[in-house]
């Protein structure tokens, strides 16, 4: 036998065993496919964990005070709440017992806008407060509720916190109003 005859053979028969020992190694682990899979999954979870940290916060009451004034419209003092998300506005909803025959409009002399039991106002953060008055009768009492929230962003609102007021008129004309924090 020549030299590169038994060369051939020597090279094909070490082939031959390097197949036949990678295909039993491939076979021993699971089977070729399922190892390769599993493998392939267990990159696939270690690439796709990681963490979530969330925070809520919520829309806090605003930081209100209601005055009653005689001979005056009542005033609903507002300000932010100290936490919380940012109050972008508020909603003031204002209702009476009875018919008024004539709501104040405009504004205060002090410059506050003056709202009306129409339908719930909104009115810009940056508003210190809102008035309510009545040209009334003689001899005659209106009572009712104002009611306000804070505004966050989306919309969102903060639990109420409401106010029962009282504005008349005694036999003379002169007005006189009350706002007290409801039970």
């Amino acid at each position: 036998m020549s030299a590169s005859l038994r060369f051939r053979r020597v090279l094909l028969a070490a082939f031959a065993l390097s197949m036949a020992t990678g295909f039993g190694a491939a076979a021993a682990f699971g089977g070729g496919e399922q190892c390769i899979v599993g493998m392939t999954d267990a990159a696939w979870m270690t690439e796709e964990s990681g963490s979530i940290a969330m925070t809520a916060e919520t829309v806090e009451i605003p930081d209100t005070r209601c005055e009653g004034r005689n001979a005056a419209p009542n005033l609903l003092h507002l300000a932010a709440p100290g936490e919380g998300l940012e109050v972008t506005e508020y909603l003031v909803t204002l209702t009476s017992d009875e018919a008024v025959g004539s709501w104040d409009t405009g504004t205060t002399p002090e410059g506050y806008p003056l709202i009306s039991d129409a339908q719930p106002v909104r009115v810009p953060a940056s508003t210190s407060a809102v008035a309510w008055g009545i040209t009334g009768e003689w001899n005659h009492t209106w009572n009712g509720d104002v009611v306000v929230r804070s505004v966050g962003p989306g919309g969102w609102t903060s639990q109420p916190v409401r106010y029962t007021w009282k504005i008349g008129f005694d036999w003379l004309g002169m007005g006189y109003g009350d706002c007290s924090a409801a039970d």
